[in-house]
């Protein structure tokens, strides 16, 4: 207890691990046929799983097995209460596992199934981008963490105690704060989506209990919270939150203070999203008179309000009023901000939206064509917005009769955002450059499009 002999266990097991892994890999490269498949059995993982079974975490769930005995020789109630909690902690994250991740679950179990059980990437990032991973971070590192700490700091322990404490901490913070970011790089932007809305649950869980629910970074997370609801489709939900938060924000902070514009501006597009774009219109108009008040014309927040205030003149069916607002936007956007940022674009691309419905689509063709290749540059070629730009393009060329290009570019965008965003993500079932191709007599399955602007 006193050297932290457990820990060092813990270590000497991680060795003997690595040293059978490291003689396999020399084992392979020097006799399998170079014409073998790739499949190579990791004996390591298929010895150790069967005894210490956690979803590939073998090392980790040995040292928390190994936690649970060095309490126990306490002999002290608090210390089997502590041992208590961490076998509980251990069966309760298990019989998670098991209902919510069992194919996960059962790949690192089964001896042979381990044997051969092929990881695509061996990175640490890769591996918190898995479901599977986050749950273990949640219901198993996190509290285990937390436990040890206090038993440490009541019985005393090695600096090697404190070092793996450290490491599981990090471990399952870095889980919730980099998985939405590994799996947009991944281009798996639904699933970045809905790890985002649980890392703004929990982060406005936490800030609540210890800030304060009006505080102004929990009322931040709740806004960035209601925005990634929308952007999954589920504008109820994120209508509902976007009016208690400015309700609070209108109480603690000025009306004209930027957080609470924004927070009204959000507001607006989730109310045009709803249809109801007058409402949006107004709310839009509000927002930009306070936003020129505070900040100045030339400000990029007062460009990109009145750019999405150009936005519903153009759901309102006024497009050439739009157009107008978005050219002049537009040009105060490229010399404030340049080319190629994202509010550019998105002005850019709503601009050609614009002109597809004042039937001028040659130049509407030229627009998305620019801004699909900045997108592409800036954002990639498998991004949401760069997929919905050139879907935009398929139906200006549709409606310039290049109906067979248009056909064979909207299939492969469709497949690309179902892939992306998922077969039931609004943006992939209202792909844009549908309705062109029906009218002509085309018949594309799974979507229903028209020429829009975001």
């Amino acid at each position: 207890m006193r050297y932290g002999l457990c820990w060092e266990l813990w270590l000497a097991w991680a060795t003997m691990m690595l040293a059978s892994t490291a003689l396999q890999g020399v084992y392979f490269t020097i006799f399998l046929p170079a014409e073998a498949d790739s499949r190579i059995p990791d004996f390591g993982l298929a010895i150790v799983t069967p005894v210490v079974p956690v979803l590939g975490e073998p090392l980790d769930t040995f040292k928390d097995w190994l936690f649970v005995g060095l309490a126990l020789p306490q002999r002290t109630w608090l210390a089997f209460a502590v041992a208590l909690v961490g076998l509980g902690i251990l069966c309760l994250s298990g019989r998670y596992l098991w209902r919510h991740h069992s194919e996960e679950l059962a790949a690192g179990l089964l001896p042979v199934r381990a044997a051969c059980y092929r990881r695509h990437d061996h990175t640490l990032l890769a591996k918190l981008s898995s479901p599977a991973k986050l749950a273990v971070a949640i219901t198993e590192d996190l509290p285990q963490a937390a436990l040890q700490s206090l038993f440490v700091l009541i019985y005393g322990g090695s600096a090697t105690q404190y070092f793996f404490i450290v490491i599981a901490s990090l471990k399952a913070l870095a889980c919730l704060l980099l998985r939405a970011t590994i799996l947009e790089n991944e281009g798996r932007y639904s699933d970045a989506n809905e790890a985002r809305i649980f890392l703004y649950r929990l982060m406005s869980a936490v800030g609540s209990s210890l800030l304060g629910r009006r505080s102004e970074v929990v009322l931040q997370t709740r806004r960035n919270l209601a925005r990634s609801l929308s952007d999954l489709g589920r504008h109820a939900e994120a209508w509902d939150m976007l009016r208690e938060v400015l309700a609070d924000q209108q109480q603690v902070l000025e009306a004209t203070h930027p957080d609470t514009l924004l927070t009204q501006s959000y507001l607006a597009l989730v109310l045009s999203r709803f249809g109801r774009h007058d409402e949006a219109l107004d709310v839009q108009r509000e927002v930009l008179s306070a936003h020129q008040e505070v900040l100045g014309d030339a400000h990029p927040d007062t460009l990109l309000t009145h750019s999405m205030l150009a936005t519903f003149l153009s759901r309102l069916g006024r497009h050439a009023e739009a157009f107008d607002a978005q050219r002049e936007v537009l040009s105060a956007q490229q010399l404030v901000l340049g080319d190629d940022h994202l509010d550019t674009l998105r002005t850019q691309k709503n601009l050609a939206s614009s002109l597809c419905r004042l039937h001028r689509h040659a130049e509407a063709l030229d627009v998305y064509r620019k801004v699909a290749a900045a997108y592409q540059q800036v954002l990639g070629a498998a991004h949401p917005k760069t997929l919905l730009t050139q879907s935009n393009l398929a139906a200006s060329l549709s409606h310039l009769g290049c109906h067979k290009a248009a056909l064979e570019m909207h299939q492969e965008v469709l497949a690309a955002l179902k892939q992306a965003l998922g077969v039931t993500h609004p943006d992939a079932l209202r792909s844009p450059g549908l309705s062109a191709l029906r009218g002509v007599g085309f018949r594309v399955e799974g979507s229903v499009g028209f020429c829009f602007s975001v």
